[in-house]
C-alpha cells in the first residue's frame, strides 16, 4: 500500500512522546526508509528524558509544527515550525517540548528498521524543564 494515513499507523508510546510509524520495512516493506510521526508532550506533562543515539544511521527531523529544544552531545539549539535537524549517526540527541503547546516532528532515516540501531542513554537523564 502506497498510502498510509496518520490515523491508520500504530502509534506507541516512548518516554515523553508518540510515535506513529507511516513507513518502514516492517509497514510498508520498504529496503532503506523509515519515515515516523512524532508527538511530544508539552513540558506540563513530561517528565524526564534520557538522550538516545544511532550507531550507523543518521536521523533527518522536520519540525512540522510547534517549538522545541534540541540537545546534541551537551550543546542545546532552539527548533520551530519548519526547521530541518540533522543528527549524524553516534551523536547522543533529543528534542523536548519547553512550551503548552504540541511539537510534532517527522523523523526521517535511510533504514527500514531503526531499533536495532537504537541506543538509549540511560546513565544520563534530564528533566525536560532543565534543559
Amino acid at each position: 500500500m502506497p498510502k498510509l494515513g496518520l490515523d491508520d499507523a500504530d502509534t506507541k508510546r516512548l518516554q515523553t512522546r508518540d510515535v506513529a510509524e507511516t513507513v518502514s520495512g516492517s509497514v510498508q516493506g520498504t529496503h532503506e526508509a523509515t519515515l515516523r510521526i512524532v508527538e511530544i508532550d508539552p513540558v506540563a506533562d513530561a517528565g524526564d528524558r534520557n538522550p538516545h543515539h544511532h550507531e550507523h544511521m543518521d536521523e533527518v527531523i522536520l519540525v512540522l509544527s510547534g517549538e522545541g529544544t534540541a540537545w546534541e552531545e551537551g550543546e542545546t539549539f532552539e527548533v520551530e515550525e519548519l526547521d530541518t535537524v540533522l543528527f549524524p549517526r553516534g551523536k547522543r540527541h533529543m528534542i523536548a517540548n519547553l512550551t503548552d503547546e504540541p511539537l510534532r516532528l517527522a523523523c526521517f532515516f535511510a533504514d527500514p528498521d531503526i531499533e536495532r540501531d537504537f541506543v538509549l542513554d540511560e546513565e544520563t537523564t534530564f528533566p525536560v524543564e532543565k534543559l
